[in-house]
């Protein structure tokens, strides 16, 4: 099992005579945070979010890098990849500020954007908010007043998703770390929530569900109206000649089929049954 370490490899290859650029320009330093299950970094799923068995696929692929591994707050990738040529961080979303900061592979996977998760009780509440083709109706359900959502603190859901939130500010219910999706989903199973729905990834919730080994049957996910139908996840590395050398080799593995049907596959089974039959409906097929 592969483990995510510090950079101790880096002093012991020069102290044998390699020169820093000459590392570099045939390294790559990965940069994940912790984001279950995108990315898990600990405990017994270590290393098989999605994200990170689509990285053991590139490093198969281009076994001419060496590959060193940190785990690192965004904002920390995000300095690093200024500064160092040789930096990658597999779950950047693509914005225009960022673009011109670092440069961007093509997309890897086609996920589904953020979303709320409710029990089924709530339904039949439901059943007015969502439009023709079952999205939901996020502001006109927060503007009924008659529904509490819960959302992290600092953490952007999408455009629609946002603003909605700004403009319903008294309907919000705001957590401040991510592990409080486990007590939010419990609380909501048996009905002691402050709050009626949660906003995230499907693949979050499906996550917390299996480890509190709760009823899957009790919830339902739903997309948001105005949330794109589906969200490109992309590699960004540093905007350097190395950061752009490495860009171009794994733009070249996306021309693979088998290489597409694995990495849809590392998504797909993190998602709930019928979210999953959902995404098979409106992804590309190729």
């Amino acid at each position: 099992m592969r483990r995510w370490h510090p950079l101790i490899a880096l002093p012991l290859l020069l102290a044998a005579g390699a020169s820093q650029s000459q590392i570099e320009s045939k390294s790559i330093i990965w940069m994940r945070s912790s984001f279950t299950p995108i990315t898990i970094v600990e405990g017994p799923d270590q290393d098989q979010g999605y994200v990170d068995r689509w990285l053991a696929l590139v490093e198969g692929r281009l076994p001419d890098y060496r590959y060193h591994h940190v785990t690192a707050t965004t904002q920390r990738a995000m300095d690093e990849m200024k500064t160092r040529p040789n930096i990658c961080s597999p779950a950047f979303l693509k914005t225009p500020e960022r673009e011109a900061l670092f440069v961007y592979s093509r997309p890897y996977l086609q996920m589904l954007p953020n979303g709320m998760i409710t029990t089924q009780a709530k339904l039949d509440f439901l059943q007015p908010f969502l439009d023709k083709s079952g999205q939901l109706r996020l502001d006109a359900l927060l503007g009924s007043g008659r529904f509490r959502i819960a959302a992290q603190v600092q953490r952007s859901y999408g455009a629609a998703i946002d603003q909605a939130l700004t403009a319903h500010d008294r309907a919000v219910v705001r957590q401040h770390q991510q592990r409080t999706l486990t007590s939010s989903l419990k609380a909501m199973a048996t009905n002691r929530a402050d709050f009626d729905g949660y906003l995230g990834y499907a693949v979050e919730f499906e996550y917390y569900v299996r480890q509190l080994d709760i009823g899957p049957h009790l919830f339902t996910f739903l997309p948001v109206a105005g949330q794109p139908l589906l969200l490109p996840a992309y590699l960004a590395c540093s905007r350097s000649p190395e950061g752009e050398a490495f860009i171009r080799r794994v733009d070249a593995l996306m021309d693979d089929p088998a290489l597409q049907q694995q990495t849809a596959a590392y998504y797909r089974a993190w998602l709930p049954p019928a979210v999953a039959r959902y995404w098979d409906r409106i992804r590309p097929q190729r």
